[in-house]
C-alpha cells in the first residue's frame, strides 16, 4: 500500500471506530435516563408542595421592575432569598 493509502485507511478506521463508540455511549445513556425516570419519583411533583421564597406583593413587584427594565422581552423563573 501506498503511504496515502494506508493513512486514508487509519483515518476511516479511527473515525469509525470513534463514531460506534459514542453511538454505544448515548444509546446506553438514553436507556439509563429511562430507567431512572421510572424508578425515582418526579422532582416536579415535589416543587408545588414548597412556600414561595418571597411574598406575593414583593413578587408582583419583581415582575413589574422586570417587565419595564426588560419591555416585555423577559421573565422571571426563579426566585432565591440569599
Amino acid at each position: 500500500m501506498t503511504d496515502i493509502a494506508q493513512g486514508l485507511s487509519l483515518l476511516l478506521t479511527g473515525m469509525l471506530t470513534v463514531f460506534i463508540v459514542l453511538a454505544i455511549i448515548v444509546l446506553l445513556a438514553r436507556v439509563v435516563i429511562q430507567i431512572s425516570n421510572r424508578y425515582t419519583p418526579a422532582v416536579a411533583e415535589k416543587r408545588g408542595l414548597r412556600k414561595p421564597a418571597a411574598a406575593p406583593h414583593m413578587i408582583a413587584v419583581l415582575t413589574a421592575a422586570v417587565d419595564q427594565a426588560s419591555q416585555g422581552k423577559a421573565r422571571i423563573t426563579h426566585i432565591e432569598k440569599l
